[in-house]
């Protein structure tokens, strides 16, 4: 088994995450969007040391694929701080994460950022030389599984009325 799925999110770095959704819902019928904001994040490691990351993060699905629009917050340094708006990064789940992050290590691809939203372990890997965007892998677990399911099934049958959402409803 590949321990590196295919792609299942893609994510643009946005100044304001409730006028990208709408523009995404109203421009590509992509949706139903779910606001978070100030995403809640522990264990944050920037470039090997201790750090923060505050954002706002939108979820829509677009066909197959998971689209994530990101607002970044306050001034530290970050996976964002240090880039434009547009494409940021593309998602894939990893069996193994911690061996994933090596192997990508040894390719040439170091970790930029390693963090938890409750029970989820992330990572970026900077791909950005080389691809003009960063690689976010999710450690394989249920509970990622089940949000981005939450997602494909709010989208499954959706009118296309009430387009962004607050999390909470999901």
């Amino acid at each position: 088994m590949n321990p590196l799925g295919g792609a299942v999110q893609i994510a643009y770095f946005v100044a304001d995450v409730d006028a990208a959704a709408q523009l995404w819902v109203s421009r590509f019928n992509a949706g139903p969007f779910f606001v978070a904001e100030h995403i809640p994040l522990s264990n944050v490691v920037y470039r090997g040391a201790a750090g923060s990351l505050d954002h706002s993060s939108a979820y829509g699905q677009w066909d197959d694929l998971m689209v994530e629009l990101v607002q970044h917050h306050g001034t530290a340094a970050s996976v964002f701080s240090d880039r434009q708006y547009g494409l940021h990064h593309v998602a894939a789940f990893a069996v193994g994460l911690d061996a994933e992050l090596g192997r990508l290590a040894e390719a040439g691809f170091p970790t930029a950022m390693t963090a938890r939203a409750g029970a989820v372990r992330f990572a970026f890997a900077d791909t950005t030389a080389e691809f003009g965007h960063y690689l976010e892998l999710y450690e394989d677990a249920p509970a990622i599984r089940e949000f981005y399911a939450a997602i494909r099934a709010a989208a499954s049958g959706w009118d296309g009325r009430n387009g962004v959402r607050p999390i909470a409803s999901l």
